[in-house]
């Protein structure tokens, strides 16, 4: 099992409200954002808290196609 934070991008937002876990489609990177008040502790602890619906986020994202040069896109 990968170590979350290896995986978490860590953004502070003055506009958050809450905590809020996103995925990145392109880079299957978790996206924790936070409010600015917020202690680090208790949101890391809910991100981990989050790890099935992470995983299930992840697995639904599709292979990865690698860009080689002359490829048309």
């Amino acid at each position: 099992m990968t170590d979350l934070s290896e995986l978490l991008d860590i953004v502070r937002s003055r506009a958050a409200r809450r905590l809020r876990l996103s995925v990145d489609r392109r880079s299957g990177r978790i996206r924790l954002t936070l409010p600015v008040r917020a202690a680090m502790g208790p949101a890391l602890q809910w991100a981990e808290s989050q790890r099935p619906w992470i995983e299930r986020q992840q697995n639904r994202l599709p292979d990865p196609w690698p860009i080689v040069p002359a490829m048309l896109v």
